[in-house]
């Protein structure tokens, strides 16, 4: 399965759960949610683990994952609805980069025409994300009334439909340089009807008043699907270990969600079963102080990032060392 397919079975199943669960019975929706991106908070953890062990030892390293966690904490405290901005770009990025882990013979040519290629795909599906949960920054408070009113949200429209012209723009009019072929289905697939899918979904979020959990959502569906289809295509085998490990996890965290706390444990048990909480506003808060963590870690851990910030951490990581593994 190409990369571009993967993306529009993860946004067709987006689409599926928005309709028959979302708009059904928000409550299961949501405990859902909160299942599967407490269950990837936990795996980006494990399998970033090493890298920050290594990272750490280095002085350097070491002062960088503090400022990290620090100003995390700070943007948490301070200005928590900064998430729908972060997680724009680590969108954005998720998007252009994903490629890398998926099929990496997709990738654009490594000339100035592919960066001016890459960066317009990170900036169109940026702003698509923000456009599609603009109507959303007033959940964060009344201090962001505002910026979420219609004015700002048709500037960032506007920027959206002209990021999406100059893309295609781009595509159209550079395909053989970027790619070294004519224009073809496989191509399409892969970089014109995934975007043309996530733009047509702003007016139908904002008509419907769909939260940006739903955005998120599908990171969270292709990212399952990805790493698996990854593996399958290296060993020709299935990651049973792996999809036992994500549903499994998934399964046990959903237990504690507000959906588990009224239909399961509706009687308080002798210990409480402290890990329910069928406060929302618990759940999420809690989701977006590790999701501000998580997405500023992944820009010194994760391999979606571009190449000059990637050497950046490769720098750091081989700097000098100050501790040693005892």
């Amino acid at each position: 399965m190409s990369w571009g397919i993967t993306r529009l079975v993860a946004l067709a199943l987006l689409v599926l759960t928005v309709y028959f669960v979302y708009l059904q019975d928000f409550i299961l929706w949501e405990s859902i949610y909160m299942a599967v991106l407490t269950g990837h908070y936990i795996l980006a953890f494990l399998f970033i683990r090493k890298p920050i062990a290594n990272y750490i030892l280095t002085f350097t390293g070491f002062l960088t994952v503090t400022a990290v966690v620090g100003v995390s904490h700070l943007m948490f405290e301070q200005v928590w609805g900064i998430i729908l901005f972060l997680f724009a770009i680590h969108f954005g990025l998720s998007e252009a980069y994903s490629k890398r882990v998926v099929d990496a013979s997709v990738l654009p040519a490594n000339s100035k025409d592919g960066q001016k290629f890459v960066v317009s795909h990170i900036t169109l599906n940026t702003l698509i994300y923000l456009s599609a949960s603009w109507h959303n920054l007033d959940y964060f408070g009344h201090e962001y009334e505002h910026i979420a009113s219609e004015f700002y949200f048709w500037i960032v429209a506007a920027l959206t439909v002209a990021a999406l012209l100059a893309y295609l723009c781009l595509y159209f009019f550079n395909h053989e340089k970027l790619f070294g072929t004519k224009i073809n289905r496989t191509s399409v697939i892969n970089y014109i009807l995934p975007e043309i899918g996530y733009f047509a979904l702003i007016p139908v979020f904002r008509l419907n008043d769909i939260g940006y959990s739903a955005g998120i959502f599908y990171h969270l569906l292709f990212w399952i699907i990805a790493p698996a289809l990854a593996r399958y295509s290296r060993s020709k085998q299935i990651p049973f270990n792996y999809l036992a490990t994500t549903f499994v996890l998934t399964g046990l965290i959903f237990l504690g969600t507000p959906y588990a706390k009224v239909h399961f444990f509706s009687e308080p048990t002798a210990t409480g079963f402290a890990l329910v909480s069928n406060s929302r506003l618990v759940w999420e808060k809690n989701l977006v102080y590790f999701g501000i963590l998580h997405i500023n870690l992944s820009f010194l851990f994760s391999n979606l990032n571009p190449a000059w910030l990637n050497r950046i951490n490769n720098n750091i990581l081989h700097s000098a060392k100050i501790f040693t593994r005892a």
